[in-house]
């Protein structure tokens, strides 16, 4: 079916009309402008720079006349290669303006005078400037510059351009109209619960939901949150949420781009069945001056700081958040001298470093890492049941990129885990349903969960030119689980319900993807990964991949993709809707082996792009379905005296829609899904969990001045099925 909606969409993009690139107006001798883009610092070139060329009296991205096009058609742009190069051929002789841009790096303008037929060279060196997701305003006497990464008073129009190039950048880099670039003016626009929060920014896109406003996890399309893999630098990071589900648990200081991927996923990215969020963390400054950045919200304390050594050889980033009600409420209890009574329980923390470090004037080493905390203790019995938990995660990975013969190449070595463990659920345990009250005596229990992942990868990639890329990678990945099996709602006797599980997984994988354009109006990249892994039942897995883009006009285009991916890791958590199960760390992981079989998804998407002045519009359907599927047993009947898991298979279908306005003294945006989500397993079919058949999403940001902004956002969802839990031996019978 898929295969055929593929051809349908080719061919359909096949028969639209191909138009040439429009050449700028003017005399008839044309000459040539090209060129590098480097990093100031330290002279490396960049790679996806976005370059600009325009006629003098026109602005980069200009505001529709009336009656006129939104879009300059003497304007031309580029992408800089691996190696940092641009050109533009045939260009008429006259006076022009170059912008360079690039996400992580301050925009420049350059005036280029070209006489007659002859060839320039205009090189530009970009300074470091991070997309900071929380700034503050830096004082200084030196001379008026664009606005830094610690300035809080950005003007709308600067703020409009970065989101603007933001954008621009995202669709040089991937061609599914689907893929969306969160910025820091993303963030604060959509108006997030408690303190800026990445995650829950977002689940204001189309196609990206939660189970209710107090979770922060993602429902992408449908699908469980175990199901969308976030990458670290390049390492999966497992449950990194804070506040028992209710924040997110990156800080978002630390952030220098974020990319999400709900359809058709990069070839070198595996282990999200139904979408990835690629997380990079930015760099330092390398200035040699200290830079800070502090943040007191409703539910943390936030403090980053960088800086670098002055010569562009070094430069690192530090910033780390924490809880601080159990702080406030235990200086309350000690004053009021009552013990455990008003001391809040939890609190959680994370720390977020990187450092970068050049060995020579095109090799650099990146390391960075990340450590997650989160924890629950009170002796109590009204608290939580006298609880003592502990659960948490880790990353850190170490990367060498350096020049080989003609190719740039780059190694990582990282390890990522996640651990949990509870001492104590407390003596009396009291639970009531319905109206009876149920009573039980449990003894001190242990319970311990982890989670063990390592890796090594490289990629490699031509010099000469960005066509094409190819890479490695090598994986090995624990699991285990001890303590009392997990149940929707009391804990268990561990002596007559104890569980122990525990397995591994070595994997390996080669994969390449190729850009190229058939026609001028029509890119194509295709990608494949090869897939093997350890366990006695897996085999060599194809994952081919396949994305177009048909360019209508210069602002409009329509695109389709089609790819396969596997998921060696799940989650699987007891049935019913678990009004308590945010307070235990009893998640239960599962790996690919002889019993679980490996996580296959295919999907197939098709969609249109278009800019309309500071506005873009979008609109994407899409069909998943997916096989090995570890979910409870849906059969009705006692849920003690049954496997933990059974495995079956998910379909989801829908349609996403968005309309957004980047730039000027107001932003908005709007998003509308339909989704239609289900599972089956053997003959039973009934709907997933997480099928919200419409979710919208608005907001609006109005800036009153450079120091106040005033904001606000509306969700309206659909509700989510779940599976109701009965006490004792009440009778169900499957309709």
């Amino acid at each position: 079916m898929y295969l055929l909606l593929l051809l349908v969409c080719c061919t359909a993009l096949a028969t639209l009309p191909t138009s040439a690139q429009t050449p700028l107006q003017g005399a008839a001798r044309a000459g040539t402008i090209s060129g590098r883009v480097v990093d100031a610092a330290t002279v490396l070139p960049l790679v996806g720079a976005a370059v600009v060329l325009e006629p003098r009296d026109l602005g980069a991205f200009p505001v529709r006349a009336p009656g006129g096009s939104a879009f300059i058609q003497s304007t031309r742009s580029a992408v800089t290669d691996s190696a940092g190069r641009y050109r533009f051929g045939e260009v008429p002789e006259g006076e022009y303006r170059l912008h360079v841009q690039r996400i992580g790096y301050r925009a420049t303008t350059l005036g280029v005078e070209l006489r007659g037929a002859s060839d320039s060279r205009v090189s530009v060196g970009l300074t470091v400037e991070p997309v900071a997701l929380e700034p503050i305003q830096v004082s200084t006497p030196a001379a008026p510059r664009a606005p830094s990464t610690y300035q809080r008073t950005v003007s709308s129009e600067a703020e409009g351009n970065a989101r603007i190039a933001a954008e621009r950048v995202r669709q040089r880099q991937y061609l599914s109209s689907d893929v969306r670039a969160v910025t820091h003016s993303d963030v604060v626009e959509s108006v997030t619960l408690g303190e800026t929060d990445l995650f829950r920014a977002l689940q204001r896109l189309p196609g990206v939901s939660a189970r209710d406003e107090y979770a922060a996890e993602l429902w992408i399309r449908g699908a469980p949150w175990d199901h969308t893999r976030v990458y670290f630098d390049g390492l999966p990071l497992f449950s990194p949420l804070h506040g028992l589900g209710l924040f997110s648990a990156i800080n978002p200081d630390a952030v220098g781009a974020a990319f999400l991927h709900p359809g058709v996923q990069p070839a070198w990215a595996s282990g999200g069945a139904a979408g990835m969020l690629d997380l990079r963390t930015r760099a330092g400054s390398e200035e040699g001056e200290l830079h800070g950045l502090g943040e007191v919200s409703l539910a943390s304390s936030r403090l980053a700081l960088d800086g670098g050594s002055g010569d562009g050889r070094h430069s690192w980033m530090v910033a780390g958040r924490r809880s601080y009600l159990d702080w406030l409420t235990g200086i309350a209890e000690s004053i009021l001298g009552r013990d455990n009574t008003y001391q809040f329980p939890y609190s959680f923390s994370d720390l977020t470093a990187r450092s970068n470090y050049r060995l020579g004037a095109n090799s650099t080493i990146e390391i960075s890492g990340l450590l997650q905390r989160n924890a629950v203790g009170n002796d109590n019995p009204n608290i939580l049941n006298a609880v003592a938990a502990r659960w948490g995660a880790g990353a850190t990975r170490a990367t060498l990129q350096i020049p080989l013969g003609g190719f740039h190449t780059r190694h990582s070595a990282g390890f990522s885990g996640f651990g949990s463990s509870v001492s104590h659920w407390g003596e009396d345990w009291d639970w009531r349903f319905g109206h009876e009250a149920v009573h039980r005596d449990i003894a001190a229990q242990q319970l311990s969960s982890g989670i063990r992942y390592g890796a090594l990868e490289g990629e490699v990639q031509p010099l000469a030119s960005a066509t094409w890329s190819a890479g490695y990678q090598l994986v090995s990945q624990h699991v285990r689980f001890s303590g009392p099996r997990p149940t929707p709602f009391t804990p268990l006797e561990p002596g007559a319900y104890g569980l122990h599980r525990e397995n591994g997984l070595t994997s390996g994988a080669l994969w390449a993807n190729r850009r190229w354009k058939p026609v001028d109006a029509l890119t194509l990249e295709t990608g494949l990964r090869l897939e093997t892994a350890s366990a006695a039942n897996e085999s060599l897995h194809w994952a081919p991949r396949l994305t177009a883009r048909y360019q209508l006009t210069p602002g409009t285009s329509i695109s389709g993709g089609m790819g396969r991916s596997y998921q060696h890791l799940q989650s699987v958590a007891p049935a019913g809707p678990s009004p308590e199960r945010g307070f235990r760390t009893d998640q239960l992981w599962v790996l690919a082996g002889d019993s679980v079989p490996t996580l296959r998804t295919d999907i197939a998407t098709l969609g249109a792009e278009s800019w309309i002045g500071g506005w873009i519009a979008s609109v994407t359907t899409y069909l998943r379905h997916s096989t090995g599927v570890a979910m409870p047993d849906p059969v009705p009947g006692p849920t003690l005296d049954r496997a933990l898991f059974v495995t079956g298979e998910s379909r989801a279908r829908g349609v996403d829609l968005s309309v957004r306005r980047l730039a000027g003294p107001w932003t908005a945006s709007a998003a509308y899904s339909f989704s239609s989500s289900d599972r089956s397993v053997g003959e039973l079919r009934f709907p997933a969990p997480e099928d919200q058949r419409h979710v919208f999403d608005a907001t609006a940001l109005m800036r009153l001045d450079p120091r106040w902004r005033l904001g606000a956002a509306y969700t309206a969802a659909s509700g989510a099925p779940y599976t109701r839990i009965f006490r004792g031996s009440t009778r169900c019978t499957a309709e």
